[in-house]
């Protein structure tokens, strides 16, 4: 799948052969040329080497709260 701008500005994705640099604007028709564009990563956090945000904000956060309880308890 690539990326693919017109002169117009319209960006849209095709699935192309590699050799394949110019496709038809789905907008407008216009020759689109291919672009650089960053790579759509998403890691789902059950390798425990790429915890998600989420879930350090969650621990932390559940941390602090046995912490308060504590120190409220005392």
């Amino acid at each position: 799948m690539f990326e693919h701008m017109c002169p117009a500005g319209h960006i849209t994705e095709h699935y192309v052969s590699y050799e394949m640099t110019v496709v038809p604007c789905t907008v407008c028709g216009t020759d689109a040329g291919r672009i650089i564009s960053a790579p759509r990563v998403e890691l789902d956090g059950t390798d425990p080497i790429y915890v998600s945000a989420y879930d350090r904000w969650a621990k932390r956060h559940e941390d602090k709260a046995k912490q308060e309880r504590k120190q409220n308890q005392a």
